[in-house]
């Protein structure tokens, strides 16, 4: 897995920090930055689906996740997966047609329609687990088969600069907010005499 990491940044938000106890400044950085790496997560998510041509948004978000600042760190970062994805993910309804096709598997790996000649259905182990997965034959007989994968959302992010821009943009765009939102709970919490931890 690869990390995109969310640092405090914002000269704004840190000098709107003056005047709380270090215990509180660590507190509200953990906050903003955990927030920021929640909403960064499901924004890679979006655009990993997108690009990838996933056909549900629910196998791009498996692939991405938050990784939060702990009471020991204020670092948050995004982490994406390397794993690819077996190509059933790329298959409208991730399931075979009512009738089965006589040239392959219709796929849309990175968005794209594309016939995969010799490629085939088969379901996966697990009695009435109703899940797929495209094969294909590694050679003339009956067996190997290997399966097909299409892309992994690293992959995506790691040769469209583009994809990887629009995600650094959101996090400069929302991590100002979410600090200043977290400083302002800290400030009313500190009003209200509540002992926050």
């Amino acid at each position: 897995m690869v990390g995109l990491s969310i640092s405090v940044s914002d000269s704004a938000a840190l000098g709107s920090l003056e005047g709380f106890k270090p215990g509180a400044i660590k507190r509200i950085q953990r906050e903003g930055n955990n927030t920021t790496a929640r909403q960064a997560a499901k924004k890679a998510a979006s655009i990993g689906k997108k690009l990838a041509g996933l056909t549900q948004l629910g196998d791009a978000q498996k692939m991405v996740g938050a990784r939060y600042a702990g009471k020991g760190s204020t670092q948050a970062s995004v982490r994406i997966s390397h794993r690819p994805m077996n190509l059933i993910r790329f298959v409208a309804g991730q399931k075979p047609p009512k009738r089965r096709p006589r040239v392959g598997v219709k796929a849309k790996p990175y968005g794209k329609p594309r016939v995969h000649r010799g490629a085939f259905f088969m379901p996966l182990k697990g009695k009435g687990s109703g899940r797929w997965a495209v094969m294909k034959r590694s050679g003339r007989e009956r067996l190997p088969i290997e399966p097909l994968f299409g892309p992994s959302l690293y992959q995506i992010f790691k040769d469209d600069s583009e994809a990887h821009r629009e995600l650094e943009r959101f996090i400069a765009e929302r991590h100002p907010i979410n600090m200043r939102r977290a400083i302002d709970r800290e400030r009313r919490a500190q009003q209200r005499g509540i002992n926050r931890r």
